[in-house]
């Protein structure tokens, strides 16, 4: 299950996008180890490359991972976002 929300701020700029992913039937959660190449996208680059933070969370009922990021990064906003338009 996908879910997303967006929670408003006193100024545009500061509006998150609220980003959750659940998988529930996940075999043997406990198997998944501690690092390896899609934790770290899913902790670290991903959210980096919007500003903002990721939490992946393993547990009996599967895994969730959430992100928190500012909206106009997401949008394609910010200033960074200018650089890829080039791509």
């Amino acid at each position: 299950t996908i879910e997303w929300s967006i929670e408003e701020g006193k100024e545009e700029a500061d509006k998150r996008l609220k980003l959750s992913w659940v998988e529930g039937e996940v075999p043997e959660v406990g198997a998944i180890g501690e690092s390896g190449f899609g934790r770290t996208v899913l902790e670290r680059l991903a959210p980096s490359a919007v500003g903002g933070k990721g939490v992946l969370k393993l547990g009996r009922d599967g895994v969730v991972w959430s992100m928190d990021a500012p909206l106009q990064a997401v949008e394609g906003r910010g200033e960074e976002s200018e650089d890829l338009r080039e791509f």
